[in-house]
């Protein structure tokens, strides 16, 4: 019992000098604390019912590590500026768009969804929106521009290992956001667009592994339905499939834009 003491006795000594040391740091204000529950030390103390005074991780230190994980997986920032919420449809599009969104979070399950055509329709508000409904319901995210996914894998084409294990892990989290597919690593050529071979190769094994294993992906390109058939039929049948009505496909010719645009 008394190592148990010791222990208890150091693990308080312990963190009141790291609040010291945050102090003389500068890292806290003796008048002002982000968190006024453990005044910004991460732990608390509660009395057990021995008697001891025991530490504990303060609530802060677990938001502070989801926030960290959200930045991490490339959505904090969005997550704070583009919901559903604060979607404004100016066009009818728009609300069909929307109501397309919120119907997919209300059902979600297996099926994917898409969001394809003309920029500044408010896709990529759109998709994050549904992201932060899902991660509200526990799912965890990962969300890829697509010019930075093609970076982090091109990065890795050369060191089997690091892309495999990149790859893998794009291919299994619980919803994966891809905006704006195929925004670059495309070439034209007697008015046919193709795409890069290693380009289509990645995007490929992502896309067809999710379908097999019936993981959600959320897409966003600035493509029309009918110009990603003839850009790539393979990929685009495969994201159609698994989205089955979760999708729209902006055509019409406006300058309206939500209040975040694209």
């Amino acid at each position: 019992m008394q190592e148990i003491v010791n222990s208890l006795k150091s693990a308080v000594k312990t963190l009141e000098e790291l609040k010291q040391w945050k102090k003389e740091k500068g890292e806290i204000e003796d008048t002002f604390y982000h968190c006024y529950k453990c005044n910004d030390v991460s732990a608390t103390f509660h009395i057990d019912e021995n008697g001891y005074k025991i530490a504990a991780m303060c609530d802060c230190y677990y938001s502070k590590k989801l926030e960290q994980s959200k930045e991490a997986d490339g959505i904090s920032k969005l997550f704070k500026t583009k919901t559903l919420q604060n979607f404004k449809p100016q066009s009818d599009e728009q609300r069909e768009a929307l109501a397309i969104a919120e119907k997919y979070v209300i059902n979600f399950g297996s099926e994917s969804l898409a969001f394809y055509g003309r920029v500044g329709a408010g896709k990529t508000h759109l998709a994050v929106g549904v992201a932060v409904e899902l991660e509200k319901k526990g799912h965890r995210l990962k969300f890829y521009d697509y010019p930075t996914l093609m970076t982090e894998l091109e990065s890795l084409k050369y060191d089997s290992t690091g892309f495999r294990d990149l790859i893998g892990k794009i291919q299994n989290y619980d919803v994966l956001v891809i905006d704006d597919l195929f925004k670059t690593g495309w070439r034209e050529w007697n008015s046919k667009k193709t795409i890069i071979a290693n380009h289509k190769e990645y995007i490929y094994k992502i896309i067809n592994h999710r379908m097999v294993n019936k993981k959600p992906v959320i897409v966003t390109t600035e493509f029309p339905i009918d110009e990603f058939f003839d850009f790539e039929e393979a990929i685009t049948s495969r994201i159609l499939g698994m989205a089955g009505d979760n999708y729209y496909n902006f055509v019409a010719q406006t300058n309206l834009r939500t209040e975040f645009g694209e």
